[in-house]
């Protein structure tokens, strides 16, 4: 799983700035993105995933369940979410792990960091 900032609207072939580390007053959304390696499914499969935002102190910030497809010939797919505010200057300094589960088995786990 990799992290980035971007606004909330995130536009197709955008540029992407890979980290774990993002400054509280400029960053807006925290995506992440997900690549998965798996046979291929033959059919159009559906696909879900959750996500739990947790701080470091054991709070969940916020989850969300992202729905998404695997192409029925596809032998990787990778999958973008994400979640933050409109405005930048919104996120509390803190570490969060975010944690992407599918069909309740934990599939991917990481963290990343918002600086004061």
């Amino acid at each position: 799983m990799k992290f980035f900032e971007a606004p909330p609207v995130l536009l197709p072939g955008a540029s992407r700035d890979y980290s774990q580390n993002f400054s509280g007053s400029e960053t807006r959304y925290i995506y992440w993105e997900l690549s998965l390696t798996h046979p291929p499914p033959g059919e159009q499969q559906a696909l879900e995933i959750t996500a739990v935002y947790t701080r470091s102190g054991g709070t969940v910030f916020t989850e969300h369940t992202y729905s998404t497809i695997i192409l029925g010939s596809a032998v990787s797919s990778t999958h973008i979410k994400g979640s933050g505010f409109s405005d930048p200057g919104q996120w509390s300094a803190d570490t969060y792990r975010v944690d992407l589960s599918v069909e309740g088995i934990l599939v991917a786990s990481e963290t990343f960091q918002i600086t004061g």
